[in-house]
């Protein structure tokens, strides 16, 4: 082969590669299904610092759309995608669960301080659960 197209092979399986690499959509809105898998006590959902109910209690991690053998749905909201501060508290206040939690269309990860979260996602669907 011609040592003069080489380059020219390389730049264009480069450009190529570039091409296939698509930009994160930071706008990217998740259905979120919050919910504790403790049932000894009432735990207080806050994201950000804003309170946003009370975590409904499931023995095992709800799906998209599932509610309980009871007829409780877990705390349902939308959440663009990004990293949010998300902390469980009692009725006094007391926080029982905290972390951080990163969303987007590529990735999801957590990481916790006190007490400990589990996520599941399903497309634009994602199960967070806090315990302690």
């Amino acid at each position: 082969m011609n040592r003069s197209f080489l380059p020219v092979v390389a730049l264009a399986l480069a450009s190529l590669f570039l091409v296939q690499c698509k930009k994160e959509d930071k706008n990217m809105v998740f259905d979120f299904n919050f919910y504790t898998s403790q049932s000894t006590a009432k735990m207080f959902l806050y994201v950000d610092d804003a309170p946003k109910g009370i975590l409904p209690y499931f023995a095992q991690q709800p799906t998209c759309g599932s509610v309980s053998s009871d007829g409780v749905a877990p705390l349902r909201m939308q959440l663009r995608s990004g990293s949010y501060r998300i902390v469980g508290k009692d009725s006094l206040g007391t926080v029982l669960s905290s972390g951080t939690f990163h969303i987007s269309a590529n990735s999801m990860d957590n990481s916790g301080d006190i007490g400990g979260q589990m996520s599941a996602q399903q497309g634009h669907c994602v199960s967070l659960g806090l315990f302690y």
